[in-house]
């Protein structure tokens, strides 16, 4: 099964919400199968990122990547804003190998999730 990168991204913030959550052993099992290979996936995901902000990021003098007033976004070179762009758009959209690993819905019944908490579990849940 292929899914996005993107996905392999917000599927890594929904284990952080879940992991200590208890479930049967089956459900855990199928879990801990699908999220090693994701986080394995991520791995190169966060690599990649990383050759990418260190290419197009405002340098200071130490040579290390400048960072907005509120120190939580890199910046970015003027020139190179678009060029930056693509290449994270190319990173997020690359399809990644996944088990083809299915739940059923009743398998996460405790769980209290929002409708964008649940997105990443979508491509996974069998249809009914």
């Amino acid at each position: 099964m292929k899914i996005h990168m993107y996905e392999a991204v917000e599927f890594r913030a929904l284990l952080d919400k879940i992991k200590t959550n208890a479930f049967s052993v089956k459900t855990s099992y199928k879990l801990s199968r699908l999220s090693n290979k994701i986080l394995q996936e991520l791995n190169f995901y966060d690599q990649k990122m990383r050759e990418i902000i260190l290419e197009f990021s405002q340098k200071d003098e130490n040579n290390s990547p400048k960072f907005s007033e509120n120190e939580q976004n890199v910046l970015i070179m003027p020139e190179k804003i678009d060029e930056c762009r693509k290449q994270i758009y190319e990173l997020e959209n690359l399809d990644i190998e996944v088990p083809d690993i299915k739940f059923k819905i009743e398998e996460f019944e405790g769980l209290t999730l929002s409708m964008n908490e649940l997105n990443p579990l979508m491509p996974f849940i069998e249809n009914e």
